[in-house]
């Protein structure tokens, strides 16, 4: 508790002021625009030219003649814009349900490679029988669910699906999680041939499934499996390698009995250890955060960093959103009886916020400041780099109105993409882990691709911070295997294969439109006495606005000043407006050119 009376007394801040707007929506001009009553959403690179397309799932009762019912297929068209080739690629759905389900009743997709072929399927869940689309690699799918034996019961409402492979034999499995019903888990057994083995491997859970996820607990290699429950108690399944599972939720400390919905995974602390995050309907029950002791323990920590209160919370992402190495969180909100903004929590572990002295694992929540704090009533969220230019925008299925495509504003420090490709492995490699290590600093990822109601395949993507070079990739492979690729360079995107290493370096970033060359050289000295110096470009001869302000947010001196095109300079003489000597402490300044883009950065002043 004394890390937070600290931080709210030192840095209780207008943040407004020293972070700014971070996302932008851009929908309409994304053409993302046609889809309304949204339950899942899942991105792939479906027709693999490089970039990541979305399926969004419409959750009214499928009728062929309201267009408003149908799920939607938009394929990114590498400009920042998206084409509809839902019936072109003849993925619709199109599934009737017996009745209309509460929780609607076209639920989830997601994206996975059963067959090893090199592109990903699509599993379709609903309220009644799902689909499994087989992807024809010529930009069309097949209705296969049938033969594969996945159709599953028809008074089931299945609400998500996981790919996974659960006994290691290199191919996807499938385990389909129902609101109201039983769980199944279905093995691959190859040539597009599934078998319902859910009462053999004891997985049939009935507890109003919305998720699952697959996280090795224990450090035996064996994906384990944590299922997500609406009403009563979530259910923890350890793998014993002999394709069953044992429940021992209690043993791990996996304990939550509120009405349990999203779920992510994600080292929030930067230990190597992977942490969970669950939402729940906040005013009844809060949002755990299960922090991975190492040593098969986990211990809910969501009310000592800041983010048990999400409201009436759905989909939930870790990412990290600026590139300084810790993992952000944005969680959906919002119910019928209860709408609700979404949340967007900051992680303080590597930001250069504050000293480092102060910096701990803590999250901020921005959510006001941040322009992706929407009041629609929101179901689903992923996180992806949309128009690959290097960080993660945001897009959020919501259930009245069309969804929304939230661009990263950021284009802050550098990062790393790494697609993997399995071969003894299942090809798209769920069940790895990556780690990356610059300098002194490591940042570890899990290749799951689990989001509400869906399921993604997308590049694992790491912030570096100011890193010049990644000293080292390590891949640890679903089979155990372990791969390391020394110095490696920063903003792209690699591929690695299993067993042959780094085959590509493929990809820079590219950029929509020119950006202009506005940006922070740095100041200097810092910590200071007497005057700091401020360095930065401008694109173009222009007015700025040059202000700073205390740690309370109240600014104390601001100046505008005509800057050249290039390289500009700045001193501040530790004096506010009147010309008094400010005292010691932290400050911060902005510096604002054409209105509408700001800079920011601190200043540590000594006397």
């Amino acid at each position: 508790m004394k890390f937070h009376l600290s931080f709210l007394i030192l840095f209780t801040i207008n943040i407004t002021n020293i972070w700014g707007q971070s996302f932008t929506s851009v929908t309409e001009r994304s053409g993302l625009n046609k889809s309304i009553h949204s339950n899942g959403i899942a991105v792939a690179d479906y027709d693999l030219d490089g970039d990541l397309d979305v399926y969004i799932v419409g959750s009214d009762p499928y009728d062929p003649q309201k267009e408003i019912t149908w799920n939607r297929f938009y394929s990114n068209n590498g400009n920042g814009t998206f084409s509809e080739v839902t019936e072109g690629a003849n993925i619709r759905g199109g599934v009737t349900s017996p009745e209309k389900g509460s929780m609607g009743n076209q639920f989830g997709a997601a994206w996975g490679d059963y067959d090893n072929d090199g592109d990903p399927d699509l599993f379709l869940t609903n309220y009644g029988y799902n689909v499994l689309y087989n992807n024809n690699g010529n930009r069309t799918f097949t209705d296969i669910t049938e033969s594969a034996g996945v159709k599953g019961r028809e008074d089931d409402h299945n609400s998500s699906a996981c790919w996974w492979d659960y006994d290691l034999d290199g191919d996807l499995d499938l385990y389909v999680s129902a609101w109201f019903g039983e769980n199944i888990l279905y093995e691959n057994l190859g040539d597009g041939i599934f078998t319902d083995v859910t009462e053999a491997a004891g997985l049939g859970d009935a507890g109003f499934t919305w998720s699952s996820v697959p996280i090795d607990a224990n450090n035996d290699r064996l994906p384990d499996l944590y299922v997500v429950n609406d009403f009563g108690a979530n259910t923890f399944y350890v793998n014993l390698g002999d394709k069953t599972f044992a429940e021992a939720t209690e043993q791990f400390g996996l304990m939550d009995v509120g009405n349990g919905m999203g779920v992510d995974i994600g080292d929030y602390n930067n230990d190597g250890l992977f942490d969970i995050y669950l939402t729940n309907i906040s005013s009844l029950f809060h949002c755990p955060l299960f922090e991975n002791q190492g040593n098969g323990i986990f211990i809910d920590k969501a009310k000592d960093v800041g983010v048990s209160d999400a409201g009436w919370a759905w989909g939930t992402e870790f990412f990290d959103f600026d590139h300084d190495g810790g993992l952000d969180l944005y969680v959906v909100n919002g119910f019928e009886s209860e709408p609700g903004n979404n949340f967007f929590f900051y992680n303080l572990l590597e930001s250069d916020i504050l000293e480092s002295n102060f910096r701990k694992a803590f999250f901020w929540n921005v959510s006001e400041v941040s322009g992706a704090n929407t009041g629609e009533e929101a179901r689903s969220l992923v996180t992806f780099d949309y128009d690959d230019d290097g960080d993660l925008d945001l897009v959020v299925g919501n259930w009245w109105t069309m969804p929304q495509l939230f661009e990263n504003q950021s284009q802050t420090k550098n990062w790393l993409k790494i697609e993997l490709e399995g071969t003894v492995s299942n090809r798209n490699a769920f069940g790895a882990t990556v780690s990356i290590t610059c300098g002194e600093k490591k940042y570890y990822r899990s290749n799951d691709g689990i989001d509400f109601l869906g399921q993604s395949v997308l590049p694992l993507h790491f912030g570096v911070a100011n890193a010049e070079m990644i000293d080292s990739v390590n891949v640890v492979w679903p089979t155990g295997e372990s791969e390391l690729i020394t110095d490696v360079a920063i903003n792209q995107t690699i591929k690695i294969i299993e067993r042959e290493g780094l085959v590509t370096g493929v990809k820079q970033a590219k950029k929509l439109t020119p950006q202009p060359e506005f940006s922070l050289l740095g100041n200097y000295p810092n910590p200071f006495n007497g005057a700091a110096h401020i360095e930065f470009n401008l694109p173009e001869a222009s007015l700025v606005q040059f202000k700073v302000m205390n740690i309370l947010g109240h600014e104390i001196y601001s100046q505008t000043l005509s800057a050249k095109a290039g390289r500009n300079h700045i001193s501040w003489q530790g004096r506010n407006m009147i010309g008094s000597p400010v005292g010691s402490g932290l400050y911060f300044y902005s510096i604002t050119f054409k209105s509408n883009m700001q800079l920011t950065g601190k200043l540590l002043h000594i006397k």
